[in-house]
């Protein structure tokens, strides 16, 4: 069982029957620079959802205090690099609320 938590596996299925129906031929240099080019758009897209507030911070505080820089609502994903398996699984399913959390949150932008 494949769990998708970023929401690609509709890109990865497009990607990979492109990649079929050329036989496994194409230009792999200038597929992986454009590939490269959107993994870095997106990746900055993702840092700018954990840049900003989220209506369910105040529920994933209660759970994890620090889920959250002090006194900010910036979401402290560099933890996910410093935890065993376990707290890992925790901190993805917390990105997750607090990117979920995002849709109504415009005005959460000056929390503290």
């Amino acid at each position: 069982m494949i769990v998708d938590y970023l929401g690609i596996a509709t890109d990865l299925k497009k990607a990979l029957s492109f990649y079929s129906a050329a036989g496994g031929r194409g230009e792999p240099t200038v597929d992986l620079k454009k590939a490269i080019e959107l993994m870095n758009e997106k990746f900055e897209v993702v840092q700018q959802f954990f840049n900003e507030g989220a209506k369910t911070q105040i529920d994933i505080v209660a759970e994890e205090p620090e889920a959250y820089y002090a006194n900010s609502f910036k979401f402290n994903y560099q933890r996910f690099f410093k935890v065993g398996p376990k707290e890992k699984l925790s901190i993805i399913l917390q990105a997750e609320e607090h990117i979920l959390g995002k849709a109504s949150s415009h005005h959460f932008s000056s929390i503290r």
